[in-house]
């Protein structure tokens, strides 16, 4: 049976006889509304920060250097609390696919060398990543995001390759829309993270962009790109990330970087 309870009010038990075919339009909301209460468990149980995004569930806490052993005990409780929550709803955590990163500055990390960071889920040891993915954008320790942009540059500069390849058989409009949406679209992916990076990071970024202008107008490696950027009205990278996301997640990410 199932109740799902809204500003205090209950609806009717509904009995739950079968699940919703994969990909159904609103299998992800009857999803959530089905283990939505699992944010109780992280929250008011162990008080962790949780992200929760379908059937993707996230966890964080935060310690000082010194009190990284209660802060990896209190995560372990929470995962056990979790993989209990989850057998009592016919769910089943999957413990291979579960990634544990240890964010910080690097100096502050490199005082953890002598910690034991591996976190018991289940029956499995996870050790640390180094990098890990969080909905298409990589994360490294020390949060430089120097993976993400060589994983993003790389991709787009593959891509541009093969609209190279038929750059004679289409127009200046077709070859654009082709450009925004493989290319300019993975720039401006999440790019609101990219906010106040180091230059030489932005630049490799902004040789993409410089590549996809030439690509489009025609032009070769000599010719001005400020004109061509001008014409096509694309913003460099550096103002690209100066969204209102951006001011929203400046915030949180200068409070990680310290």
């Amino acid at each position: 049976m199932q109740v799902i309870t809204l500003d205090g009010n209950e609806s009717a038990p509904i009995p739950v006889e079968c699940s919703v075919p994969e990909g159904f339009v609103l299998g992800s909301v009857q999803f959530i509304s089905y283990s939505e209460d699992v944010v109780i468990v992280f929250n008011t149980h162990h008080h962790v920060q949780c992200d929760i995004f379908a059937d993707d569930k996230q966890l964080s806490a935060s310690a000082p250097v010194a009190e990284a052993h209660e802060a990896k005990k209190t995560v372990e409780q929470c995962v056990a609390a979790i993989k209990d929550w989850c057998a009592s709803h016919r769910l089943k955590l999957n413990d291979g696919k579960t990634e544990v990163i240890w964010l910080g500055t690097r100096p502050r990390l490199q005082h953890l060398a002598g910690v034991d960071l591996n976190l018991s889920v289940g029956s499995d040891i996870i050790r640390p990543s180094t990098v890990v993915r969080d909905l298409g954008v990589f994360v490294d320790a020390d949060l430089t995001f120097c993976e993400h942009v060589r994983l993003v540059t790389s991709s787009c500069f593959f891509q541009l390759h093969h609209l190279c390849q038929i750059r004679k058989h289409v127009n200046h409009q077709v070859m654009k829309q082709l450009v925004h949406a493989f290319v300019s679209s993975r720039l401006d992916y999440c790019n609101s993270i990219l906010a106040g990076l180091i230059k030489g990071l932005i630049s490799q970024l902004q040789r993409v962009l410089n590549s996809a202008a030439r690509l489009v107008l025609g032009l070769q490696s000599r010719d001005h790109i400020k004109l061509a950027l001008f014409e096509l009205h694309w913003l460099p990278v550096h103002l690209r990330t100066l969204s209102t996301d951006a001011f929203c997640l400046c915030p949180v990410l200068s409070q990680l970087h310290q």
